[in-house]
């Protein structure tokens, strides 16, 4: 989990973008695979660069299956 002090995405698109996910009764909402590397890119972090990385090939995987 990250906490931002400011919005580097706007917390509307994000929400907007998101995908549900069951968990038992629990529908919780995940930021999207896009918004998710948008904020990896703007921390710049090094581990962030590795997970965009691992992210990308994780939505590659998906366009597969459709």
């Amino acid at each position: 989990m990250d906490v931002f002090i400011y919005e580097p995405v706007a917390y509307k698109k994000i929400k907007a973008n998101s995908i549900k996910v069951r968990v038992g009764n629990i529908s919780i909402p995940v930021v999207s695979i896009d918004d998710l590397i948008k904020l990896k890119k703007i921390s710049g972090r090094q581990q962030d660069m590795e997970d965009i990385r691992a992210l990308k090939k994780v939505k590659l995987h998906e366009k597969k299956k459709k």
